[in-house]
């Protein structure tokens, strides 16, 4: 769960809609909330809020709208479908979800927002273009267990720009992000596997309401391989779960880690840092020689340790 800690402002709202418009997402996810109620939360536009619906809370990037009544919130359907709010679709779906005192609406509970201690992708990660992508945490294979690694689905990396082996950005509870390393889940594996069913419990927001029986998600009308709620698997492993403050099936954002995207183009840099440094040694005048004969070789030992030091950052990079 990410960044339930109490904070000093917050509002709670009764009604939830779609997003239509989705200005300023920029490879996130958002949620539209009036003008009255930035100014309640004492946050600028675009900046990242925690939206929470009972036990269940996602960070999403906020997006004003001017015609937005101070009861409702507007809401990429993935964030509903990480808090597991009602799908709410065009066609014959409801166009709103109503939280009712008396327990006649839809929803059970308020939407509470509050500002997020995530401040959203650096100007690094901004100018790279982040693509973020939300998942719900699954815990660490038997072969990973007590391994720094992270295993996505092959169409989830794709979908951030990643290989595997590439580092990505997790972002956890609180606002805090670590770069991992990611692995491909092998074609052959299903998830879940029985053991996030009898080792950790299915929280309150992962069960929907048939007729008068709750029916847990992974217990009942879920067969092993399906994704919950929609979205897809990460697994990790406890001690990273442990630093991140993310617990099994709960939702958690990814992306690109911005350092290795740059250090994988590190090669044209090297060479281009090595002939600079020679060319520079050859055409030193003669005169400049004359006075600083150790110039050409301070120019070569500049340019070799430059190259050293962007390698070593590379293959850093890496691990």
């Amino acid at each position: 769960m990410i960044g339930r800690s109490a904070k000093k402002h917050s509002i709670h709202l009764t009604q939830v809609t779609a997003t239509s418009e989705r200005p300023g997402s920029k490879g996130t996810y958002i949620v539209r909330l009036s003008p009255a109620n930035r100014r309640k939360l004492k946050v600028k536009n675009g900046a990242y809020l925690d939206v929470s619906y009972g036990d269940a809370s996602v960070p999403a990037c906020l997006s004003v709208d001017d015609e937005l009544d101070d009861n409702t919130i507007r809401t990429d359907q993935t964030i509903r479908t990480a808090i597991h709010l009602d799908k709410i679709l065009q066609g014959s779906g409801k166009a709103t979800l109503v939280h009712d005192p008396t327990g006649s609406g839809d929803l059970t509970h308020p939407i509470v927002v509050q500002p997020s201690s995530f401040r959203g992708p650096s100007l690094l990660n901004r100018l790279l273009k982040q693509q973020y992508l939300m998942c719900v945490v699954h815990h660490a294979l038997p072969e990973d267990m007590e391994k720094p690694i992270a295993r996505l689905t092959t169409d989830s990396m794709a979908v951030i720009g990643v290989e595997s082996g590439s580092k990505i950005l997790l972002v956890g509870s609180n606002g805090k992000t670590r770069p991992m390393r990611c692995l491909a889940i092998g074609d052959g594996q299903r998830l879940p596997v029985q053991s996030m069913h009898t080792v950790f419990t299915v929280p309150e927001y992962q069960r929907r309401r048939r007729g008068k029986k709750r029916i847990s998600y992974g217990i009942v009308r879920r067969r092993e391989g399906e994704e919950p709620l929609g979205l897809p698997w990460i697994t990790l492993d406890k001690q990273t779960r442990l630093l991140l403050e993310v617990a099994p099936w709960q939702p958690m954002l990814i992306g690109r880690y911005p350092l290795q995207v740059l250090a994988a183009e590190l090669g044209q840099v090297v060479s281009a840092v090595a002939l600079s440094a020679l060319g520079g040694a050859i055409v030193v005048p003669d005169w400049l020689k004359q006075d600083y004969p150790l110039l050409p070789w301070t120019i070569v030992a500049v340019g070799f340790v430059t190259v050293v030091g962007l390698i070593w950052w590379k293959i850093r990079s890496r691990l």
